[in-house]
């Protein structure tokens, strides 16, 4: 849920024309996001200023020099001319390397910066907010739209704020050496370009955010399809996807289209105007020449000087399109900083003791995804220390829903959930998740070693636990039969893996943590014979000494829990031991006897099983 927008990244629009004008040149908003990044900025612009009266004062030495061997002056008499050249162009090179290496040392600290900001608020909104809201276009904020601010910051920024200062002095100094009509002339056509930026970018803001949206939506398309790609060839729907991702492309294309055929309108008149003002500047003088009123050296400035009277507007031009896709990348940013975590961590709390004991409560729990569609209702129940508990019923009835929000990765709408004997609200998250062990249907292995993947249940484990984990997670036969061992490339989501090597190596990190409480959310699903065998086996010594929490569908593969809840729409309908539950003829004999009239088979509620 995002709050109202705070003055922190306002971008100021209802301002002064002054607040708007400084707030078309620079998003205020990402100065304020960033700490320093104005520091880093101001040094590349004053490198750049730097740059400017350098080239100001190089040219200006130069029409000196030129005038003078055209009025048949002493080569003595130019030498400080000459002299001064050399200077200024020495000046302007050495300001010139400094400013390009300060831009793009300011681009890198902004990115590193916003894109830790960036995943730092990921991590404190959690899955709930990444479970609701597409990968793909996170990722194309994250990685291209953040892309998309270097030129933004490195260029635009230091060119809009050089428009103002550079025609300024040169408008004094033309006012002096030359004469004020014609500075007038020069400097009555700059502030136009801004003006007409100012106009045009009320009518483009829509714009801008369609060509960004229909972005973010191949993006995450085409990542899906390339993740989804076995299926697609599977289904034989490849094609049909292909041409789906045409015509995707097509529209954004034709989107992009629209909004260039504005930009280079904007471009066009941006480039032609100053040019309109040049010419004007350069007849009067001319003018002014033919009948005496002026000398060669004053033409002579403003053949040369001219143009830097309109340089940096031309340069805005050029930039211009790259700071409406900085903008919209900006919003982008912001909207996702300004959500509101559904999730509120404690900095201080009782500590988590593990001398005590290691249970999990559930009182009156009730909790929806979306408003008006209940998962849990008044859910209760209890688990013992050193009890297995399993969580039976259909799909959809809220299982997995109790596991992540004792995660906590949700919070319960109603009722209240205790761990150990305290509310989870109460415990800091850190805490809580370091008390608790996963072993899920869907293992997550990261794209590196299968080391680095199992160091994720301790980072600092030695070489002999890892080992040992290996062992008991029957996985170390397996190991040793690659050529790299530990080191070996896991694949993208581990997909160099078997289900089943994915499985025990969840198993593996588990025993690598060693946390008191155990959850195992149908960890055998989707896998061969022989693959459950081995998680069958590395299972057994996992949960000894263990409180463990079991989602399950197999039914005859939990009756030696200690209980076993029965879960339908949300709530716990019967509770028991497997021969208590039978005896009541309820729900769970349902269950039972739909088993032995599938032929034997065991019950599958939805895909797979637990043991």
């Amino acid at each position: 849920m995002a709050h109202e927008e705070s003055p922190e990244y306002t971008s100021g629009h209802d301002g002064s024309f002054f607040h708007r004008l400084i707030s078309l040149c620079i998003d205020l908003r990402l100065v304020r996001l960033i700490p320093g990044l104005g520091r880093h900025v101001t040094r590349t612009f004053f490198a750049a200023l730097l740059s400017s009266l350098a080239s100001i004062l190089l040219l200006f030495f130069v029409s000196t020099f030129i005038s003078g061997l055209i009025d048949g002056n002493d080569l003595m008499v130019m030498l400080p001319a000459l002299t001064g050249m050399i200077g200024m162009l020495t000046i302007r090179i050495a300001a010139e390397v400094f400013r390009e290496r300060s831009a793009h040392t300011t681009a890198g600290v902004m990115k590193r910066a916003i894109r830790s900001r960036m995943y730092e608020h990921l991590l404190r909104l959690g899955p709930g907010y990444t479970d609701r809201n597409d990968s793909g276009s996170i990722a194309a904020t994250f990685v291209d739209g953040t892309e998309q601010l270097e030129q933004y910051v490195a260029y635009y920024i230091p060119y809009i704020l050089l428009c103002m200062i550079v025609p300024a002095t040169l408008f004094v100094g033309f006012s002096v050496f030359v004469d004020p009509i014609t500075a007038l002339i020069l400097l009555i056509f700059v502030p136009l370009v801004p003006v007409m930026i100012m106009i045009s970018n009320r009518k483009r803001r829509i714009g801008r955010g369609d060509v960004w949206r229909e972005y973010k939506n191949l993006s995450a398309y085409y990542s899906e399809s390339l993740q989804g790609l076995p299926t697609l060839k599977l289904f034989n729907q490849h094609k049909a996807r292909a041409g789906e991702i045409r015509i995707r492309a097509d529209r954004l294309s034709h989107t992009w289209i629209r909004r260039l055929r504005i930009g280079l309108l904007v471009s066009f008149a941006a480039e032609m105007v100053p040019y309109l003002g040049y010419g004007l500047a350069l007849l009067y003088v001319c003018i002014q020449m033919s009948v005496g009123v002026m000398s060669t050296r004053q033409v002579m400035l403003v053949l040369l000087l001219g143009p830097v009277f309109y340089e940096h507007v031309i340069h805005l031009g050029q930039y211009y399109h790259n700071s409406i896709n900085a903008k919209t990348t900006i919003n982008a940013i912001l909207e996702l900083i300004r959500m509101e975590p559904s999730i509120t961590d404690v900095s201080k709390s009782k500590p988590l003791s593990l001398p005590l004991k290691q249970t999990i409560r559930f009182s009156d729990v009730s909790f929806s995804y979306e408003q008006d569609r209940p998962v849990l209702k008044n859910c209760s129940f209890f688990v013992n220390e050193g009890e297995m508990i399993a969580l039976v019923g259909a799909s959809g009835v809220g299982k997995s829903t109790v596991v992540d929000l004792l995660f906590r990765y949700y919070d319960t709408d109603d009722g209240k959930i205790e761990v150990c004997g305290h509310s989870i609200r109460d415990i800091p998250l850190d805490l809580l998740r370091q008390n608790l062990s996963l072993v899920s249907q869907d293992t997550y292995l990261f794209y590196d070693t299968i080391q680095n993947n199992l160091l994720f249940g301790r980072p600092d484990a030695t070489n002999e636990e890892i080992q040992k984990a290996l062992q008991v997670s029957r996985l170390d036969a397996f190991i040793q039969s690659l050529p790299e061992g530990t080191d070996t490339m896991a694949g993208e989501r581990g997909l160099r893996l078997s289900g089943g090597e994915r499985q025990r190596i969840a198993i593996a990190r588990a025993i690598l943590k060693d946390a008191p409480i155990l959850i195992l959310d149908e960890p055998t699903a989707s896998v061969d014979a022989e693959s459950e065998r081995h998680i069958r086996e590395a299972l057994k010594k996992l949960l000894i000494g263990r409180t463990v929490l079991v989602i399950a569908h197999r039914l005859s593969t939990i009756r030696d829990a200690t209980r076993i809840l029965v879960m339908e729409e949300g709530s716990i309908v019967e509770s028991g031991t497997h021969e208590e539950l039978m005896k009541m003829n309820g729900r769970y004999t349902s269950l039972v006897h739909a088993q032995e009239l599938a032929g034997g088979k065991e019950y599958t509620g939805s895909s797979g099983g637990f043991l």
